[in-house]
């Protein structure tokens, strides 16, 4: 069993931004290089994907994007393979040129287009996952398996080079079923799978991906923002109200239930907390009545009376 991957948080975060942010703003060249990047890691853990597709082993349990907490301690896993013999930590990177780890001074070297770049050591990033979670199970209360690590580069043109004359445990994203066939074999088959599931559904309950204030982390405006409703076909913004429906004046797309792509870039944005007034303000409606029937089709919670009612979605 596979736990579908889905966008990073934070991917989809600069993806809303950059909708409603303006073509000559700033910050915008160096916005969309940070999308691009993150993209691209996305990327890379979706070709991992397609590889463990090819495990046969239904007895393993793949878990993607978790991000647990131990003592105050925060550790992000991309994928954790549990099988009922051990665990498997694939910390995944895409990456392109030549990589080169320098253990001596604990440091990974990219080589593209003629530049060497210094990047962070993904070696001492797996083992101290490795440590985290190991200590995570211990006050688990879980059964300690055996936990191996790979460090699994994605982009299958990449280059490893290493300092070391024994081989480490980073691999192209092309080995991933040798390696679990392998492990399959080194390690004692267990007779009861029910830890597995157990594991599978406590990391689910505990698992806390990381959510932060995205204007506040680059120093955006507010009031840069392009507020209105987005066209959901084609992005533009604002659409303009046709009596009850929505046009959009680039592409001609009409229609009455165009709110949620909105509401979507409000809430990775801004905030999962509204008011009729600031609904009215995003959206760039005059209605009171208007904005109240969104907010009643797409709320979860209110708290609150009258107009100092906030909502919640």
């Amino acid at each position: 069993m596979t736990k579908k991957r889905e966008a990073p948080y934070k991917l989809l975060q600069l993806e809303a931004l950059l909708k409603r942010l303006p073509a000559n703003h700033p910050k915008r060249p160096f916005l969309e290089q940070e999308y691009h990047k993150r993209l691209a890691g996305y990327r890379g853990e979706q070709e991992i994907d397609f590889y463990l597709n090819y495990v046969s082993d239904h007895h393993i349990t793949c878990l993607n994007n978790i991000r647990l907490n131990y003592d105050s301690q925060y550790f992000q896993i991309d994928t954790l393979v549990i099988s009922p013999q051990y665990l498997l930590i694939l910390e995944i990177k895409n990456i392109t040129g030549t990589i080169y780890f320098d253990e001596q001074f604990g440091q990974l070297i990219r080589i593209y287009e003629g530049k060497q770049e210094g990047m962070r050591d993904p070696i001492f990033q797996v083992q101290r996952q490795k440590n985290l979670l190991l200590k995570w199970l211990k006050k688990n209360h879980f059964p300690l398996w055996p936990i191996e690590a790979f460090i699994v580069i994605s982009n299958p043109s990449t280059i490893i080079k290493t300092s070391n004359t024994q081989p480490l445990h980073i691999v192209h994203v092309t080995k991933i079923p040798e390696i679990i066939h392998h492990l399959n074999e080194k390690y004692p088959p267990v007779k009861t799978l029910t830890p597995v599931a157990e594991l599978a559904d406590k990391i689910a309950e505990m698992n806390q991906p990381l959510v932060t204030d995205i204007l506040d982390e680059y120093a955006i405006d507010p009031g840069h923002l392009i507020k209105g409703v987005r066209c959901p076909n084609c992005d533009f913004i604002p659409m303009k109200k046709i009596w009850k429906k929505w046009q959009c004046t680039k592409c001609h797309f009409i229609s009455q239930h165009v709110y949620e792509t909105s509401l979507d870039d409000y809430k990775l944005i801004i905030g999962n907390k509204i008011t009729n007034r600031g609904l009215r303000d995003f959206l760039k409606i005059r209605s009171r009545s208007t904005a109240w029937y969104i907010l009643q089709k797409f709320v979860t919670e209110k708290k609150g009376t009258n107009r100092k009612m906030d909502y919640f979605f």
